[in-house]
This record gives structure tokens, C-alpha cells and sequence, in this order.
């Protein structure tokens, strides 16, 4: 898949230095179709498109879709605030998980070494949308005053933690007490200086690959099972509803193709219509909502990656 994610950010010189772009070698990296597990090829159609007849409306998919409608009652489309796409109290779970999840990866130099670089990278990135979030979200919400400073210091570290090394383990334990104390209402972060840093685009498509495998899949495997994970599913949707809406933001690489903004656009709709029909506990709504996103996912990957 060609799919292009990444997301402008600023970044501090808090560990020191001037963090650059992405390198040649960074930016041509790509994210490689998605390989759905068993479980999730049980619940979803192998293919969609066999399943589907007449014209691909390739052309229509960018116009909301007629019933998808967000937490707040609107489509994807039609959102022009995040708390009409997310809820805080998503976001606030959202980012304690992550943090907390972080302290395995840097509890030795070994461990760092051995992967916990790479988390450390793919997380921090992570939280650094979650916290761009936080800092433009038109509700009440933690951490609202600290996010632009957070997010900054996120997009360092993150950068730093492309190699395992000694400055980059320093550097990565130095960032997750940060946070670590921030969730317990003590910030620490300081003011810093700004530099353009980008979101590696294999790293936000990794991550929703990992929501239909390890949460959309599982959680729809069976009635039973929905019925006591629809709150996970819940969740996760609105995860991807946020990051289908940043994808293509103004600025972005290839937010003017419109195939692929309809393919993003399609992945919004449906995820926004996951988080209804999870909520309301409609196991069979929930399961084509969810056909639908695995499947905008797919025919990018094939249209964008070939």
C-alpha cells in the first residue's frame, strides 16, 4: 500500500540537538499490506469485492454515507471538532494505557536493546497525535494546558529512539517519567523551541492494522464475546476515527488525491459507525460496520501498494 500518513508536528530541543525530517531511506519506507490472522479472516468476508456487485463508486466513497453518524450524531464528514469524533475520557484512557505500557520496554538497557527501542518509537509517536489531540480538543479535558509542550518533547524522543543506543535508552527513560508524572498531575515539561518533525506512515498504519487485529477481530468473533468486549470495540473505533481524520488534513503528503482521501473518508464512516452500534450493543451492525472499514483498509492497500 502507498497509503502516505504522517503527521506535522514540533518538536523541542530538550535532550539536545536539531531533530531532522525523515531521511531518504525513512521517508521510502512503507508499510506492507495488512496479513490478517485467522480469527479476523473468520469474521470478515476474504474478499469483500467478491461480495459485492455493480460499478465501484470509487468517486462517491469521499460523501458521508447515509446512517454513519458519530458520537455526537454527525458523520466523519461532517465533524469539524474532535469531541464530535472522540471523547475525552477515550483520549485520557488512551494515553494512560500507552504510558503505562511503556515501562516494560525501558526497564532495562537490555530489554531497550533487544526491541523496546522500537515500541518506545512507535508509542511515543503515538502519543504525540494522542496529545496534539488533547491540545485542540474544544471539551474539557486533562492535560489540555501541557499538550503543545508534551507533544513536542514526544516527537524528540520518538525520533531518538530510531536506534537502540545508550542516549537513546537515557532519552526514552527521561521521556516515560515524564509522563509518568504528568498522569499523576505533576508536569515537568518546559517550553521549548520548535522544529518540524514528521510522523514515520508506517507507524500510524501499523497501528490500525493492530485495532482490527487485535481488537475489531476478536471482539466480533462471536455474540458472546461482543456482548463483553463491545466497550474495547467502542474504544477502538474512535482511535481510528481520529487518526482517518488526520490522514488527510490539509498539508499532508497526498491529501489531494481524492481516491485516497475517499478511501480515508470511507474508514472514518464506518469507524464512527462502530462506536453507535458498540455502544448500543448491535452485534450485527457492528460486524458490517466493521466489514466496511477492513475493507476500505484493504482496496488501499491493493490500489496504493498493488
Amino acid at each position: 500500500m502507498r497509503c502516505p500518513v504522517f503527521i506535522v508536528l514540533t518538536v523541542p530541543l530538550l535532550f539536545g540537538g536539531v531533530v531532522h525530517a525523515e531521511s531518504k531511506e525513512a521517508a521510502g519506507r512503507r508499510a506492507k499490506p495488512p496479513q490478517w490472522s485467522q480469527e479476523v479472516r473468520d469474521v470478515f468476508f476474504e474478499d469483500a469485492r467478491k461480495e459485492l456487485v455493480g460499478t465501484r463508486p470509487v468517486a462517491e466513497l469521499a460523501k458521508p454515507l447515509g446512517g454513519m453518524t458519530g458520537i455526537n450524531g454527525k458523520s466523519q464528514n461532517e465533524a469539524s471538532s474532535w469531541s464530535e469524533l472522540i471523547q475525552a475520557e477515550t483520549l485520557q484512557t488512551e494515553i494512560k494505557r500507552v504510558v503505562n505500557g511503556l515501562a516494560g520496554a525501558i526497564s532495562s538497557s537490555g530489554k531497550f536493546q533487544g526491541g523496546g527501542y522500537e515500541q518506545c518509537r512507535h508509542d511515543f509517536s503515538l502519543l504525540a497525535v494522542w496529545f496534539r489531540v488533547v491540545g485542540e480538543f474544544d471539551e474539557q479535558v486533562r492535560w489540555k494546558k501541557e499538550a503543545g509542550d508534551v507533544r513536542q518533547h514526544l516527537g524528540q524522543a520518538a525520533a531518538l529512539c530510531e536506534k537502540a543506543s545508550e542516549p537513546s535508552y537515557s532519552a526514552a527513560k527521561q521521556m516515560h517519567g515524564l509522563l509518568t508524572e504528568l498522569l499523576r498531575g505533576q508536569s515537568a515539561f518546559e517550553d521549548s523551541t520548535q522544529e518540524k518533525w514528521q510522523v514515520d506512515r508506517s507507524l500510524l498504519m501499523l497501528r490500525m492494522e493492530q485495532s482490527v487485529e487485535e481488537i475489531l477481530g476478536p471482539s466480533l468473533s462471536s455474540k458472546k464475546i461482543f456482548r463483553r468486549r463491545n466497550s474495547d470495540l467502542a474504544h477502538e473505533a474512535q482511535l481510528l476515527a481520529v487518526l482517518a481524520k488526520v490522514i488527510i488534513e490539509e498539508g499532508y503528503e497526498s491529501a489531494d488525491d481524492e481516491e485516497f482521501s475517499a478511501y480515508a473518508r470511507q474508514l472514518g464512516e464506518a469507524s464512527t459507525t462502530l462506536v453507535r452500534e458498540a455502544e448500543e450493543k448491535n452485534y450485527e451492525a457492528a460486524r458490517s460496520a466493521a466489514g466496511r472499514l477492513t475493507q476500505s483498509c484493504s482496496a488501499c492497500h491493493e490500489d496504493f501498494r498493488g
